[in-house]
């Protein structure tokens, strides 16, 4: 049996099109997050909770880190092993035009590295002693670590936008605001916009979206395009150590 059938075995029965089972994979994916934000909020913010202590322990372990990746990498590549995201070129991963990606990727880098630098003098000019963490999601501070998952679960979640207008922008811009609403669903990301020692990392976080998000409508490849957001990540963090 083929794998795709093994995980929608009813799908040529049923006659589900590829954009609504990429849109049942999206929303799973998104129901997920929201449901493991909660969970996590509740472990992070009651100390005197087991679930507190269960945290901790699977951060020592390096779990969060492996949950992390099968979730940002695994669930967007368990859709298109079942044939509900099997387009690799919506997804920045075939049909590559490498000379052209890198032309772009590093003009377009050298914009989104000129804004970070402007960012980065104004906290310095006002905020001196502002906090510069940039939030993980797998609470680990490796930059090509945090810029994979993102780039994978953005490239994810803009596939249905594409696939339901036929248009690569309405869908890259439906893309980042699904990506957008589900970090404002997250009750961490709305604690720490709204604290004045963690709002900096928190809205850079979102300058990020939308700048690489951006991007990848004039690059539309995957692999520079993590290159790049990989690159902003550690400079914005030198900058503003």
């Amino acid at each position: 049996m083929p794998l795709r059938d093994f995980f929608l075995p009813r799908c040529g029965r049923c006659a589900i099109g590829h954009t609504l089972q990429a849109s049942l994979w999206v929303a799973g994916s998104v129901l997920i997050y929201l449901a493991a934000s909660l969970v996590l909020d509740t472990a992070e913010t009651s100390p005197d909770e087991p679930s507190h202590a269960y945290l901790l322990r699977a951060r020592r372990l390096g779990l969060d880190r492996l949950a992390a990746l099968v979730y940002y990498v695994g669930l967007p590549y368990g859709a298109m092993l079942a044939g509900a995201a099997d387009f690799p070129m919506h997804l920045g991963l075939a049909g590559l035009d490498w000379p052209a990606s890198l032309a772009r990727g590093a003009a377009l880098g050298l914009m989104l590295f000129a804004g970070a630098g402007a960012v980065a003098w104004y906290v310095r000019r006002w905020s001196p002693h502002a906090p510069t963490n940039l939030r993980d999601p797998s609470h680990h501070g490796d930059a090509w670590f945090l810029s994979l998952c993102q780039q994978a679960h953005w490239a994810f979640y803009r596939l249905p936008g594409i696939l339901i207008t036929g248009d690569f922008l309405l869908g890259t811009f439906v893309g980042a605001t699904l990506a957008l609403l589900e970090r404002v669903g997250d009750p961490r990301w709305r604690r720490q916009a709204t604290g004045g020692d963690t709002a900096l990392g928190a809205w850079l976080d979102v300058a990020l979206l939308v700048g690489m998000s951006a991007s990848f409508y004039f690059v539309r490849n995957f692999f520079v395009l993590w290159g790049v957001h990989t690159l902003l990540i550690w400079a914005i963090r030198k900058m503003l150590r």
